[in-house]
């Protein structure tokens, strides 16, 4: 049977008892029955999830990530509406123990799942007459979703609800040539990491996502990202614990990439010479430390300025959510304005007053360049595979300086500018 996690279960015994353990609520709903597409495509998402998380637990990959949002099932073969029921069934039931991971709006995201005691005890028997050999019962297929996707522009709000932006179509996005050779160039990639192992949780590859598309306009956005979630969904610290070709690992952080980015490009594009003043420096220790107002609040009030092209006269909701639940921060202690000309004091480059067109999008997509660049020179040039976390890549302990070096002729190369670079074991 063909799975969503491109897992295949070949073994036949093991069909028929994921087939026996499926609930009965799987298949009713409160109100009028589901049709009969709705029930097979349920008994999918069933087998698909028991599956995959069977499997982990044998492979000692446990738990499971999945992105529990809408977006990230519209290529699978079922929709995030069965495959919600089929979680909501199997946690009712005692099959699956979940982990549920929130924004600021409410809306669920990377979620933690992984079998019961009482649903691995069920495998018991199977399990023990496998003798460990789980290539008989198995098949690991390569993804086929797409590796290079993009998004139109996000809709106005409607009410003061922010609404999603839509998926651009496959077929209008590979008009594009540029799109053709990235897609290329990412297969080629993903092969390189088809002959390594990240150890500590199942990798698939890697695609880029683009945002608020256009035909004739330049791509922006792209940043890499890791098919299914994977380790990109991990906590810093659970990353930390995972291994390549059984080696520990390392990440190196780019630090503060946006605001210094964003004072490179400005001084490349602008008149004032002196517009890149010394506090933005990347080898400030932290460009974020202002007295008398916490780095998250700083941190907050940059993105927030990179994002609007300076023009923002309040915190947003997310904002004002987000920093009382992650940090206990209550914004309404931080005058907007005031916090705001603190912050232009120093960065005086945020407000856009020559007019550059300089947004979020197009930085996302420089330092996303970059770190392409990075991670690809590493494969090829010096065979060692480095793992994208945005602003930051995984890679071996021994890999460390050759890593390092390279990020930063990377960013160099591609933006002009070396960044402050961290790293952590």
């Amino acid at each position: 049977m063909k799975l969503l996690f491109n897992i295949d279960v070949i073994d036949e015994s093991l069909c028929l008892l994921i087939e026996a353990l499926q609930p009965e609520a799987l298949f009713s709903n409160e109100r009028r029955a589901p049709t009969k597409v709705t029930q097979e495509k349920r008994a999918l998402g069933f087998k698909s999830l028991i599956a995959e998380l069977l499997l982990n637990n044998l492979e000692q990959i446990e738990p499971s990530y999945h992105q529990m949002s809408k977006s990230a099932f519209t290529d699978h073969l079922f929709g995030y509406d069965i495959f919600k029921k089929v979680v909501d069934v199997c946690n009712a039931e005692g099959l699956i123990h979940i982990a549920v991971g929130k924004r600021a709006d409410g809306e669920s995201v990377a979620t933690t799942f992984r079998l019961s005691e009482y649903a691995l005890s069920y495998f018991d028997g199977w399990i023990k007459s496998t003798q460990g050999d789980l290539s008989k019962a198995f098949n690991v297929m390569k993804p086929s979703l797409p590796l290079v996707r993009a998004k139109y522009r996000r809709p106005a709000k409607v009410k003061g609800v922010k609404r999603p932006a839509k998926e651009v179509p496959l077929k209008v996005l590979l008009k594009r040539q540029d799109v053709k050779d990235q897609w290329r160039s990412l297969e080629l990639l993903n092969h390189y990491y088809s002959k390594h192992e990240l150890l500590g949780i199942r990798f698939c590859g890697l695609q880029r996502i683009y945002s608020n598309f256009n035909q004739a306009d330049p791509l922006v956005g792209g940043r890499l990202y890791a098919i299914g979630g994977s380790y990109q969904t991990l906590r810093s610290v659970q990353r930390k614990a995972l291994k390549i070709d059984g080696e520990a690992v390392c990440e190196l952080d780019v630090k503060s990439s946006h605001l210094v980015l964003y004072a490179f490009v400005k001084a490349a594009t602008s008149e004032k010479p002196n517009i890149l003043t010394e506090p933005a420096s990347p080898y400030l220790s932290d460009p974020y430390s202002f007295e008398n107002i916490p780095r998250p609040v700083v941190k907050a009030m940059i993105t927030l300025l990179i994002g609007s092209s300076g023009k923002s006269r309040t915190w947003t909701p997310d904002q004002k959510v987000t920093l009382l639940e992650k940090e206990g921060i209550d914004l309404a202690q931080f005058e907007f304005k005031s916090t705001k000309a603190r912050v232009l004091e120093r960065y005086s480059f945020l407000e856009r007053a020559d007019g550059q067109d300089i947004d979020w999008a197009f930085l996302q997509v420089r330092e996303a360049d970059a770190m392409y660049s990075a991670i690809r020179r590493l494969a090829y040039e010096f065979d060692i595979p480095a793992y994208p976390v945005h602003d930051s890549i995984i890679v071996n302990q021994s890999n460390r300086t050759v890593a390092q070096t390279v990020l930063l002729q990377s960013f160099s190369s591609i933006i002009g500018y070396e960044p402050a670079v961290e790293c952590s074991d």
